[in-house]
């Protein structure tokens, strides 16, 4: 199921097959000519000033294993739109955070439980679809908005900023460094569009989202900057977490945490979240989210059986022993598990608060807000412009794009009356319409 999961953004697309309309080219937006970090490679403000963490350690973004020459330094990309809408997106690419995960990305070959590398481009985004999708006749309600791309290249889900010393599996007389510096991306992606701010104005309505690794740097570290420049009370702030549910294991949140340094980089409502048992942590961060930001609607989209959140669920429970990670019935326990709390979690927390929607699918997919390429054994996303394989009280088969539209449109958080409702596959929850999954 992991293996090759270092390319899970490679194929965003496949280039041939779609006819764009016009719209403005992707930008790829590099740090140090735009001014955003100085020599050293630190985060600064406009004044040149060198940002900070809560600890004082200074933000320098980058990619995991630059040090190795895998990959390299952090970018992102931008697309002007036609409208007062700005959708920000960050992408997925899995996770690492002690020696056996962070070291699977030096097997050549073997199982990676991250992604090291940025493979994203203005070109390949140009033609992207999911939320990106600019073509005739599109389904998509963020077509005309404009549009930041964050990839995702760190290995702790857009957490951190400290770089960590791990054990190499394959070589266990060596050590080496993952820079786990995805809180710092984000920082500078924040530094960025107070700049753009300045000189243009405000979006009145804006989409935070992010799929998968991505979807946990969205509501922990990506909406708290974007607050920051955008105020809520003036603009209609809306997320969509996307294949994110926050099914863990209590040693994944000890482990984790200490490797990533998040004592430093989390704002406190998710540091709270993550006290005690991971237990009720997905709606933890909801319910704290909506507390913090009582003017943030919140979507949350997630298949009945995603295998990839599954089977990271069975590497976290197995986590000193990598050849149980992939076993087909430790897999289908852990599954089972992750399914069974995800919809206790999604249930809960739409009942306690009126900010927050689900949609869950039917099927084994995973993420859909943007297209992911076939894994060597059959994973797939599911489609953003056809997916309906879920049930609201007012209507049968809602097509998700609707849900997501009544979502951005804020039609307002009042359940009785609402367009925008909680959906559900119910009882019919094995199957699942099309998926993508490029040859």
């Amino acid at each position: 199921m992991l293996t090759q999961l270092r390319c899970m953004v490679l194929c965003l697309v496949a280039l041939s097959s779609y006819d764009a309309i016009a719209a403005k080219p992707w930008q790829e937006v590099n740090l140090l000519e735009a001014g955003l970090v100085n020599e050293a490679g630190e985060v600064v403000d406009v004044s040149g000033n060198t940002q900070t963490d809560e600890s004082g350690n200074p933000l320098v973004p980058n990619c995991a294993l630059t040090d190795l020459n895998i990959g390299e330094g952090f970018k992102f990309f931008y697309q002007p739109g036609k409208t007062d809408e700005l959708v920000i997106f960050h992408t997925g690419g899995g996770a690492c955070w002690e020696n056996n995960t962070c070291g699977s990305a030096l097997n050549p070959g073997g199982e990676a439980t991250y992604s090291p590398v940025m493979v994203s481009s203005a070109q390949m985004l140009n033609y992207a679809r999911g939320i990106f999708d600019t073509t005739a006749g599109t389904n998509n309600p963020y077509a005309d908005a404009s549009k930041i791309y964050i990839p995702y290249c760190t290995g702790d889900i857009g957490w951190g900023n400290r770089d960590a010393h791990y054990v190499n599996p394959f070589n266990p007389a060596s050590t080496y460094t993952v820079h786990h510096r995805g809180y710092a991306n984000i920082r500078a992606v924040g530094e960025w569009m107070k700049r753009l701010y300045r000189k243009t104005p405000l979006p009145q309505k804006v989409l935070v989202s992010g799929a998968s690794a991505g979807g946990y740097a969205a509501i922990g570290s990506l909406l708290p900057e974007v607050a920051k420049v955008i105020d809520p009370r003036r603009s209609k702030i809306s997320v969509v977490i996307d294949s994110s549910n926050a099914v863990v294991n209590n040693r994944f949140v000890n482990d984790a945490g200490e490797a990533w340094g998040i004592e430093a980089t989390l704002p406190e409502h998710i540091l709270k979240a993550l006290e005690g048992d991971v237990i009720g942590l997905g709606s933890r961060f909801y319910l704290n989210s909506t507390k913090r930001y009582p003017d943030v609607l919140f979507g949350q989209y997630q298949n009945n059986f995603d295998i990839v959140q599954g089977q990271f669920l069975n590497i976290m429970k197995h986590i000193d022993e990598p050849n149980l990670w992939s076993n087909p019935e430790k897999v289908q326990e852990s599954l089972a598990e992750w399914s069974y709390r995800m919809n206790l979690n999604t249930q809960l927390t739409a009942l306690l608060t009126r900010q927050y929607r689900f949609y869950t699918a039917a099927g084994f997919q995973h993420v859909i807000l943007e297209y992911e390429p076939e894994i060597q054994n059959g994973w797939c996303s599911d489609v953003f412009a056809t997916e309906n394989t879920a049930n609201s009280l007012k209507q049968y088969q809602l097509p998700f794009y609707e849900w997501s539209k009544d979502l951005f449109k804020h039609k307002d958080k009042i359940w009785r009356g609402s367009d925008w409702l909680n959906a559900s596959c119910g009882v019919d929850c094995l199957g699942g319409g099309p998926t993508f999954c490029p040859s």
